[in-house]
């Protein structure tokens, strides 16, 4: 015969996460449409034995995750209102749940929004480094999403390799 002590209370720890005092931190309060930003993963603490936490983008009232959130980056798309919202769904073991959120608000630039322009701090000489392929996208006032073209250049001067190999130590503009 084996016998399990169960402890009683009146309450319990209320649930939470554990970055809630970085959340204003982590997350851009305000983004420009088309932008990415990260989505931070948290651990639940509080509540009753394990707690689980989702995860879910809201649009106002609608929930947008399933249509925007790809690889733990979420992608602005060109229908999002100003009251967009991550929200931490926690749940614990008894059921019990509760909701931390944090407001985005998302604008519209006047100009382009690159991405994939991930570049070192510092290169070798003589040595190639593989140069980025850059996309450039521009949402009009009607929110209607253009592709532009973009054009890499080196020094000033347009540049179409897929590699660059600086030739002497010191600094260039790309």
């Amino acid at each position: 015969s084996r016998s399990i002590t169960i402890n009683a209370y009146d309450t319990l720890p209320a649930l939470n996460i554990d970055i809630k005092d970085q959340l204003a931190s982590l997350y851009p309060s305000q983004i420009y449409l088309g932008q990415k930003f990260v989505i931070y993963p948290a651990n639940g603490t509080g509540g009753s034995g394990s707690v689980d936490v989702a995860i879910k983008i809201m649009d106002g009232d609608v929930d947008v995750t399933d249509t925007v959130v790809v690889d733990d980056t979420y992608v602005v798309p060109s229908s999002v209102s100003n009251s967009l919202k991550v929200v931490y769904v926690l749940t614990d073991y008894l059921g019990q749940t509760e909701e931390v959120s944090v407001p985005v608000s998302v604008v519209r630039s006047s100009s382009a929004i690159f991405s994939g322009v991930k570049l070192p701090e510092a290169v070798l000489a003589n040595k190639d480094f593989k140069i980025p392929v850059p996309t450039a996208t521009y949402y009009s006032e009607a929110g209607v999403k253009s592709e532009l073209p973009v054009t890499v250049k080196i020094n000033g001067a347009a540049y179409t390799g897929a590699t660059y190999k600086p030739t002497a130590a010191g600094s260039f503009t790309l």
